[in-house]
């Protein structure tokens, strides 16, 4: 899934992200099994929220009172600009190319962070030590 899919509309390719977005919305909130460790490998790993990152996108969401979980809405330019800063409301041609990369992250995490809440799927991070969020 490393490559770009031509099969999209007009042979247009279709980016990995969104294949990997569409089954994290679809098939988990339908309650599907999803072999997570398989789709996370064919994702950037740098896309996946690590327990600091999902200490921010819960804080963030907190202050904006946004609820993932109960939210049919979803929010993630608020919760991206809550934990960047007003950076990320710039006119896209406006920002650098190391903003849009920075920020192409952070949405990859949010989609990681949203689906998996509301998917009620248990989140450990690392070492056995530690405590699994939810």
């Amino acid at each position: 899934m490393q490559q770009k899919l031509t099969s999209g509309a007009e042979g247009k390719p279709i980016q990995p992200g969104t294949v990997i977005g569409h089954i994290l919305e679809s098939a988990l909130q339908a309650g599907k099994q999803v072999p997570l460790r398989r789709l996370a490998e064919c994702d950037d790993l740098a896309n996946l929220p690590n327990e600091a990152d999902w200490e921010k996108m819960d804080n963030a969401s907190i202050k904006i009172g946004c609820d993932p979980v109960e939210s049919n809405q979803r929010r993630d330019k608020e919760i991206l600009v809550e934990m960047v800063g007003p950076e990320v409301e710039m006119d896209f041609t406006q920002k650098t190319d190391e903003q849009k990369a920075g920020e192409k992250v952070w949405y990859a995490k949010i989609k990681w962070w949203v689906a998996l809440k509301r998917a009620k799927a248990p989140v450990s991070f690392g070492g056995g030590g530690k405590r699994q969020r939810t």
